[in-house]
């Protein structure tokens, strides 16, 4: 009986040292790690940060303390990597990766960057390291946001703005690029170049000028050279009703429309068709006076 006893015990023993060599569970973290990579204008924008849960707790006054630095997240660092120069709520901020931290508030909170991209958490935190430090509004939302969340919302071609969600409660800011700059250089240099006279190239100039609510005047010039360049062609045409109906030509923008959605009809484009079609009945209902 105690051989038998003395066997048992020995073979439980085999199949738990397995279990002890390893000496620990694998168990996925409460606080899932999320990296977001957002291209805004030509910048690439990378925020890597740790999401924790509500968990029926409250949030911002108790489990997050007012008016004390924040990790925005949880766990190690959360960071937020530029590839170029870029401005944040209009503030410079040079390409690289930093460490973002907050201090909230129940009406603004404070947003920092800061060089120390190793912390865990904010121990070690030295504001001597902060880059920048600007505040915004912390705005009451109807959503509710269960698991913290960051992303970026509002894109335009040159910015786009950063979101901080948990709770019942919203603050974004402003990051700006220079990818308007940039494409404003490309036209100038390759518009006023002689051996360069590419219908798309108007086309691209005169749509960016419509999009980015410049002179609609040079626009729509930009728009005939392409059609003299190329001939008529539906989308060109689209654009340039546009064009007249910013400027307030309604009659003009009405006929070269339906120009272009009888162009896109025979070209079997239905979308544009549409688009010109709902147009030309916008366009009809207003009035000039």
């Amino acid at each position: 009986m105690m051989k038998w006893i003395a066997d048992r015990t020995t073979l439980i023993l085999l199949l738990f040292i397995p279990l002890l060599a390893t000496g620990q569970i694998d168990i996925p973290p409460l606080s899932a790690r999320c990296i977001i990579h957002q291209k805004v204008g030509f910048t690439d924008v990378v925020i890597e940060y740790s999401r924790p849960s509500m968990r029926q707790r409250v949030i911002f006054g108790e489990l997050v303390p007012y008016n004390r630095v924040w990790r925005t997240g949880a766990n190690e660092a959360t960071t937020i990597s530029f590839s170029e120069d870029v401005r944040l709520n209009g503030e410079f901020v040079p390409s690289g990766k930093y460490t973002l931290l907050t201090i909230p508030r129940e009406d603004r909170w404070i947003i920092i960057l800061n060089t120390d991209t190793s912390l865990v958490g904010t121990r070690g935190y030295d504001s001597d390291r902060d880059i920048i430090r600007f505040d915004v509004q912390a705005e009451k939302i109807h959503d509710h946001f269960e698991t913290f969340t960051i992303d970026l919302g509002e894109l335009t071609q040159s910015t786009a703005n950063i979101r901080l969600m948990w709770e019942n409660t919203l603050v974004k800011f402003l990051i700006g690029t220079k990818a308007d700059q940039q494409v404003m250089k490309q036209i100038e240099a390759n518009l006023k170049n002689p051996m360069v006279k590419v219908s798309q190239m108007y086309f691209a100039a005169a749509d960016y000028y419509f999009n980015t609510h410049r002179d609609m005047h040079q626009a729509l010039e930009w728009a005939n050279e392409c059609i003299n360049i190329a001939g008529e062609q539906y989308w060109v045409l689209r654009l340039k009703s546009q064009i007249l109906a910013e400027l307030e030509d309604w009659n003009g923008a009405i006929r070269v429309a339906r120009r272009s959605m009888d162009l896109a009809i025979e070209a079997g484009a239905e979308e544009f068709a549409e688009m010109n079609k709902q147009s030309i009945n916008k366009w009809q209902n207003i009035d000039p006076h």
